[in-house]
């Protein structure tokens, strides 16, 4: 097989594209795929705030407010969407979420003044206006409920990420290693030859790419999209 170091580059990047599209391609149907799974530490981060309220007697159900809460936010997360404007929707709804029954429980995790918290929120509630000691209360609040949701929020794009390296990896290794089977002059010792290990390194060498490829790819023949229109004019 004859191969210049222009076809090297090129397989490299095809196999970065492959392998990224191939990781995007199990977050498809119900379960999100590996999405889902990193999405368990902003279960968590949610759960906090709720956790003392469940089981509590109350004009709602604590429980149904926060599976409403994590569909919104689930959906939010499988379909990417910036990770700042993910925070920054959570935050909000749990603001407005913010009611007399729910005030202990989210006073104890964000370690405020339950009490003074309720307070707040029934006088929100009612347009009321709020005293100097309820303001100081929401101001530590908003910063405490900022600082829970980073968390969550942070570890689980974090662990995302890694698992997307992990995934990217397999694929990238094990289409490589198709793609020499398919253009190896001898399949039964391909195997037993150098080519299968240069396949190897293709696929890790891909690796890291995955997750820039396709976006590049994608910018790029915008580019050239929006150029071909500029000429036709």
């Amino acid at each position: 097989m004859d191969l210049s170091i222009a076809n090297a580059l090129f397989a490299i990047l095809g196999l970065a594209v492959a392998s990224g599209a191939a990781v995007d391609l199990t977050k498809i149907g119900s379960r999100g795929g590996i999405a889902v799974s990193a999405f368990a530490s902003i279960q968590r981060a949610v759960h906090r705030l709720f956790a003392h309220a469940i089981g509590e007697k109350s004009a709602i159900d604590p429980a149904s407010v926060e599976r409403e809460l994590l569909e919104m936010l689930r959906a939010n997360w499988i379909s990417a969407i910036a990770l700042d404007k993910q925070k920054e929707h959570a935050k909000s709804i749990l603001n407005l979420y913010l009611s007399p029954d729910l005030a202990k429980s989210f006073a104890i995790a964000t370690r405020v003044d339950g009490h003074v918290l309720a307070a707040a929120a029934a006088n929100k509630y009612t347009g009321a206006a709020l005293t100097s000691e309820q303001e100081a209360v929401l101001a530590r609040f908003d910063l405490a409920l900022a600082a829970i949701l980073e968390q969550g929020f942070q570890t689980a794009n974090q662990k995302y990420r890694n698992w997307c390296h992990v995934l990217a990896g397999v694929f990238s290794v094990v289409f490589s290693v198709l793609g020499g089977l398919v253009i190896s002059p001898d399949v039964l010792t391909f195997f037993h030859t150098g080519y299968f290990w240069l396949s190897v390194l293709f696929g890790v060498l891909a690796t890291p790419l995955a997750p820039v490829a396709r976006d590049i790819l994608v910018n790029a023949l915008s580019v050239i999209y929006k150029l071909a229109e500029t000429l036709k004019k």
